[in-house]
């Protein structure tokens, strides 16, 4: 045998070939302890649990490549079990910087060879017959390599658990990846195929293969008491180079009883339990609790059955063949039933969960009914749990009314301008702003809609608006005219007008007023269009004073042309104007420069004659006048 020990580096493999005629031995701490085993019988002894009757175990590996192995917390997760491997089980519990690279110099295996389509070298093949006590014929293993990581895809070292026998198409092989029929081997579980079940192990400490799986769990259902032919087989694929193995959990080769349930129900006093059909004959075992005989019945009375009983029952099959089957009293289902909150509108889904039969009040008879109920509804379902009495279970699905969102506010507005919009119709609010209150001052500055939904506990409603933004108009305001009748002010842009201060103005909401202020005045405009749009404009009217003029002579002869004595002048703030005859009676007074002396005095006319005036004024400026002088009325 050649021993090929690589210390692994990051750059370089340094290689130390060991003839046969040397010997190595490491000082290392190993976390897999291995012993190596060539009896065949003591391998499988090793690997069978209860429930198999093995013979004719037979074993072809090389020396050293089998025995047995105990782990202790290494990531291998097995305990303990056996190994067979296609190098030596020497190095295996060593760090993962030895590499494992012995070449036995033996033969591969036909079938495995046929089964990886790949010719095979150094197999190591552990084979026996079996004869099972129970349905399933299952144990647990991990396939490791040193071929991982580098030489997958090249190098497709494998194994296989062959089995034929009673019930199996020929020759099959179970050592396959979790409900698949995919063999395990190199390429079919690794870093990128099938990784879930696969286990890098490239700095290990523990273990000196490159990888391996989980444990994984190889099964098929048998005959029982009948006899099967069980092949375990590893071997190199390609080359003899670097070694694998598969390790097999001890005593994982094990019948369990043949399982089953009794339902006890709610104040049963009594009930039967039954071994299952098929079987010659039954032997219940005595002594169990609240057991009745007869005992060699397919079913066992039992009074006072207490939920958890185990009960156990020989079961013979009609060549003589005895299995174990347990019966474990057990509750009845446990029911629960859904309920549901829906918006008004909605249909909603409830359960039951437990139960066999079903029946509800709406004529379902699933174990589910969706309903669309208008408002708050309570429903009711019989069910009928396997042999015990049925139940009637009730839920209640409550409708949320929908709300109903609505939007209040102005729906235009003047480009500048804000307008409150106001939702109604629920608890909750979310508007496409972001806002979450009921009102939003929004300003937009093109027409914009305006969205909101509207909640009321998990129900929802959603509503918009459209708010049109009107363009301003654009006002002006000027002087036409000045005249002696006043200045003639001119507004434009606008449907309706209105000027302010209102004080000299003939009439402040047309667009054409009149203005005879008596002081200089800005007069301005606000003007309205059809939206209700508003805009400003101002023009100034520039008050000048006249001189001061009291004529000295007039002639109210109905002539047209002076007939009136009045002041001339126009800065008037306070005014008393008094005309005397000669004999210092008082003939005219007024407090009113538009009020004129028209020559009579107590209704008459008043003969030609020369009189004597007084004015006392203040003018629009603060100055106090007097003034006295003669006026002639003349006839």
């Amino acid at each position: 045998m050649k021993s090929l020990f690589f210390f692994k580096t990051h750059i370089q493999y340094h290689c130390f070939i060991l003839m046969s005629i040397f010997c190595c031995h490491f000082e290392m701490f190993s976390q897999i302890t291995t012993i190596p085993v060539s009896d065949a019988q003591q391998l499988v002894g090793a690997m069978v649990g209860k429930g198999f009757a093995v013979s004719n175990a037979k074993l072809v590996c090389a020396t050293k490549a089998s025995g047995t192995f105990s782990s202790v917390s290494s990531n291998i997760n097995l305990g303990k079990g056996i190994l067979l491997t296609t190098g030596s089980i020497d190095s295996v519990g060593y760090s993962s910087d030895i590499l494992l690279g012995n070449d036995n110099f033996t033969s591969g295996d036909s079938l495995l060879s046929s089964t990886i389509n790949s010719s095979t070298y150094d197999a190591c093949n552990l084979e026996f017959d079996v004869i099972p006590s129970c349905e399933e014929l299952k144990f647990k293993y991990v396939f490791a390599s040193e071929e991982y990581p580098d030489f997958v895809g090249f190098m497709n070292d494998a194994f296989g658990f062959f089995i034929s026998g009673p019930g199996i198409n020929g020759t099959v092989n179970i050592a396959k990846l979790p409900n698949s029929n995919i063999p395990v081997t190199i390429n079919n579980i690794n870093d990128f195929t099938n990784s879930q079940y696969y286990v890098p192990n490239y700095n290990g400490t523990k273990v000196s293969y490159g990888g391996f799986t989980l444990p994984l769990t190889a099964s098929i259902k048998v005959i029982p008491c009948n006899s099967y032919h069980l092949k375990i087989v590893i071997a190199d694929a390609e080359d003899a180079d670097f070694d694998s193995g598969v390790f097999i959990e001890a005593n994982s080769l094990d019948c369990q009883p043949s399982t089953s349930t009794a339902v006890l129900c709610a104040n049963q006093m009594s009930m039967q339990i039954c071994g299952p059909a098929g079987y010659s004959s039954y032997q219940w075992h005595t002594g169990q609790p609240g057991s009745v005989p007869p005992y060699n019945q397919q079913c066992l009375t039992l009074n006072n059955p207490k939920i958890g009983n185990e009960y156990t029952v020989d079961l013979i099959t009609a060549n003589g063949c005895s299995l174990i089957g347990k019966v474990t009293i057990i509750g009845p289902d446990i029911l629960n039933i859904t309920s549901a909150n829906i918006c008004e509108g909605e249909k909603a889904s409830v359960f039951v969960s437990g139960g066999k039969k079903y029946l509800w009040n709406t004529g379902d008879t699933t174990n589910s009914v969706t309903v669309n109920p208008i408002t708050t509804t309570t429903y009711s379902v019989n069910v009928i749990t396997g042999n015990c009495p049925s139940q009637t279970l009730t839920t209640t699905v409550v409708v949320t009314p929908k709300p109903k969102g609505i939007i209040t506010g102005d729906t235009s507005l003047c480009l500048g301008n804000s307008v409150i919009l106001t939702a109604s119709g629920g608890t909750t609010y979310l508007w496409n702003t972001g806002e979450t209150k009921a009102s939003i001052n929004v300003a937009p500055t093109t027409n914009t809609t305006y969205s909101v939904v509207v909640s009321n506990s998990n129900c929802k409603d959603s509503t918009s608006v459209l708010i049109a933004v009107n363009p301003l108009p654009s006002a002006t305001a000027s002087i036409i005219s000045h005249s002696n009748s006043g200045t003639a002010l001119n507004a434009t842009g606008g449907n309706t007008y209105i000027w302010m201060p209102t004080t000299g103005l003939n009439n402040p909401n047309i667009a054409d007023p009149i203005a005879t202020p008596n002081v200089t005045t800005q007069y301005c405009v606000q003007i309205t269009d059809a939206n209700d749009c508003r805009d400003t404009a101002c023009v100034t009217v520039e008050f000048e004073c006249d001189d001061l003029f009291i004529p000295t002579a007039f002639s109210p002869n109905s002539d047209g042309v002076n007939e009136m004595e009045c002041v001339l002048g126009n800065c008037f703030q306070a005014f008393n104007f008094a005309i005397y005859d000669r004999w210092g009676e008082k003939v005219f007074e007024s407090n009113d420069p538009e009020n004129c002396w028209n020559g009579t005095y107590k209704g008459k006319m008043m003969n030609t004659a020369v009189f004597v005036y007084f004015l006392k004024a203040t003018l629009v400026n603060g100055e106090e006048i007097s003034r006295t002088g003669n006026v002639s009325l003349i006839r």
